[in-house]
């Protein structure tokens, strides 16, 4: 196995600072990303969109990476379209103050990443900003503008904390200009 990079950064986090590794270019598993309500009896499945076809959004694990280090670890959230690997970022700020969260293919369209329920219902999934964080929080919102959290879990019984993580200035990736990556994050 490849090492990882070394790269870590501060945090500020939920017990203060936590050193963050990035995971490796290979996943030991592909863990599910769902929204979860409040009250923890509803899922809904994160899925991008293209042309009314659905494709899962994943996280992938390394499962190398706490172990190894002894610290929080970054996973990284992709698409899975066609058998491609796409990269999911915060794209555009909006007034209401969410950043629409997408999947970039490689040769730069941009897809919709939206939640969608068991009836069928289309939920927009946005990065919810938080002044002065450098993780802000994805949540789901249906019609009425409830906000579920987004979350991913694995079949160990890991859970990720799904985040946008606020890049410095403008980055790009395949000709598209984004606001921040999109990771799960393992404690």
């Amino acid at each position: 196995m490849k090492p990882l990079k070394a790269f870590s950064f501060a945090l500020a986090g939920c017990a203060g600072m936590a050193m963050l590794q990035p995971m490796s270019a290979k996943a030991d598993e592909i863990g599910h990303i769902k929204a979860i309500d409040y009250n923890g009896e509803t899922l809904v499945r994160i899925k991008a969109l293209d042309n009314g076809n659905q494709y899962p959004v994943k996280v992938l694990i390394n499962k190398d990476c706490a172990t190894k280090h002894g610290t929080t670890c970054l996973h990284d959230v992709k698409a899975l379209i066609n058998g491609e690997i796409v990269s999911v970022k915060a794209i555009s700020k909006e007034p209401n103050g969410r950043v629409s969260v997408k999947a970039i293919t490689k040769s730069g369209r941009i897809l919709d990443v939206k939640g969608i329920n068991e009836n069928g219902e289309i939920l927009d999934v946005k990065t919810v900003t938080t002044v002065g964080s450098l993780t802000h929080g994805i949540k789901a919102f249906n019609k009425q503008s409830d906000a579920m959290n987004v979350k991913g879990f694995d079949k160990s019984g890991g859970f990720y904390h799904i985040k946008t993580i606020r890049t410095e200035g403008p980055k790009s990736i395949n000709g598209v200009q984004y606001w921040g990556d999109v990771k799960a994050i393992s404690y």
